[in-house]
């Protein structure tokens, strides 16, 4: 069975928690890694989450993007691990948006990284 998996910051899905803590404007997202490699339609689903697949997740380790995200946000960042969610609105070899779904792991960025890439 496919994995997804959705990266958090607190109680907030991480690109929420660094609006926050790292809004448009500020100097530190001159070293924000390009995203050029992701569609962006999360805000045409804003009842949705969206959740990476195996392939997203390595695409965005891969990027940077999971490193810088983790130094602009204040809130302790933990990867969660889901089964295939039961209400997808929109798919794409990256990433699912679907409504809210509850994670079946929960783990530090250290712990995943050494689930994920043995």
């Amino acid at each position: 069975m496919q994995q997804y998996y959705r990266v958090i910051a607190g109680d907030l899905g991480i690109y929420r928690a660094v609006l926050q803590d790292c809004p448009r404007g500020d100097k530190r997202r001159k070293d924000k890694p390009k995203e050029d490699w992701m569609t962006h339609v999360g805000d045409e689903f804003p009842e949705c989450h969206s959740y990476w697949t195996a392939w997203g997740m390595n695409q965005y380790l891969l990027s940077g993007m999971l490193a810088w995200q983790s130094r602009v946000v204040s809130a302790p960042v933990h990867i969660l691990t889901f089964d295939e969610p039961k209400t997808i609105k929109y798919r794409d070899a990256l990433q699912v948006l679907a409504l809210p779904e509850e994670p079946v792991a929960k783990k530090t960025i250290d712990d995943f990284l050494h689930a994920f890439w043995s």
